[in-house]
């Protein structure tokens, strides 16, 4: 439900990252995984670092986590998402006036 969304909104926006044509995140905590992986499926396997889980998510199944949590993402998110995939962000665009306000955030993505 729309509860479940926002959730995995809130959480990626904190904890997850995005490639080229996957979504990711990465926790300790085996369980907010787990819900997003119940809710939107994908994979969690052990990452890189010890005691550390890994949720990934890529193809159809990637679309339409992105198309259900969009709406409930920061300006910033979504021009990081856009970049990811190319060309001029859309998003600036559309949001200029409220990205005048936004703290620039150096990436190294």
């Amino acid at each position: 439900g729309q509860v479940e969304v926002a959730w995995a909104a809130g959480f990626w926006e904190g904890e997850g990252s995005v490639g080229r044509g996957f979504f990711h995140a990465a926790q300790k905590d085996l369980w907010p995984l787990e819900r997003l992986q119940n809710v939107f499926g994908g994979s969690i396997s052990p990452n890189r670092l010890p005691r550390c889980y890994q949720w990934h998510l890529s193809g159809e199944q990637g679309r339409a986590f992105f198309a259900a949590i969009k709406q409930h993402l920061s300006p910033r998110r979504l021009i990081q998402i856009e970049k990811r995939y190319g060309g001029e962000p859309k998003i600036l665009r559309k949001h200029t006036r409220i990205l005048s306000i936004i703290p620039k955030v150096e990436s190294n993505a």
